[in-house]
């Protein structure tokens, strides 16, 4: 009895590790489903737009050049049909434009979803930009990223299922217009103006330093040149 008693906790543990191996592997399954997933294989829906300053949609580009960060004006995106895919909830991917990729493999186009360079921001290398997003909302407004490098943008729209698998996906680029960002310099006009200041004053003093102490080394060697 004692001896069963003792081997009783072991086989629990050993249960316990069997359960929690089991359930990784599932997990990793799902994963790497989702992970795997192509675009070539989901419902395309050419339902996303995209709307910058009121500009509306339909042109070429959405209203003036936009700001990265805080001081950024609010994009929407919106978006409808987004329910007859199973679609639990909705994620949003920024993607830069066709021309903002050639010659450019770190932005290549990877048909693996979740291995898209081309929807991957960078410096954050990320690859979603919203994600649970509630289908039945319709839209979303965002601020564009800090440190978002200068260039053109579309934004892509993923139906992600309950299990967390992609099933559709739709694209501001298939009938809106594009987003032109640029870097957002917060160096205040004042400062740029001292640092020029400075800089002068530098060179100034680094002249001055370097005439005394030409001075100086002419003085000590003045007696041994007159000899």
């Amino acid at each position: 009895n004692a001896r069963v008693a003792a081997s009783f906790p072991s086989s629990i543990l050993t249960m316990n590790k069997f359960v929690l191996a089991i359930a990784a592997l599932l997990a990793f399954a799902v994963n790497s489903a989702s992970a795997a997933t192509k675009y070539s294989a989901l419902t395309k829906l050419s339902t996303v737009t995209l709307d910058v300053g009121g500009a509306g949609t339909g042109s070429t580009d959405c209203g003036a050049t936009q700001l990265a960060g805080a001081h950024s004006d609010t994009i929407t995106v919106a978006w409808t049909g987004f329910t007859s895919n199973s679609e639990a909830s909705l994620t949003i991917k920024m993607c830069y434009t066709d021309d903002m990729i050639v010659n450019r493999p770190w932005r290549k186009y990877v048909d693996a979803v979740d291995k898209n360079k081309q929807c991957w921001q960078i410096p954050e290398m990320t690859k979603t930009l919203h994600s649970g997003i509630a289908t039945a909302d319709g839209s979303k407004t965002i601020t564009i990223p800090t440190n978002t490098p200068a260039s053109t943008y579309y934004f892509q729209v993923i139906g992600v299922d309950a299990s967390g698998g992609y099933v559709s996906y739709g694209e501001s680029s298939t009938n809106s217009c594009k987003l032109t960002t640029k870097s957002y310099d917060n160096t205040p006009a004042t400062l740029v103006g001292t640092h020029a200041t400075l800089t002068v004053i530098s060179i100034i003093a680094l002249g001055v330093t370097y005439a005394v102490d030409l001075r100086k080394q002419q003085a000590t060697y003045a007696p041994y040149v007159s000899k």
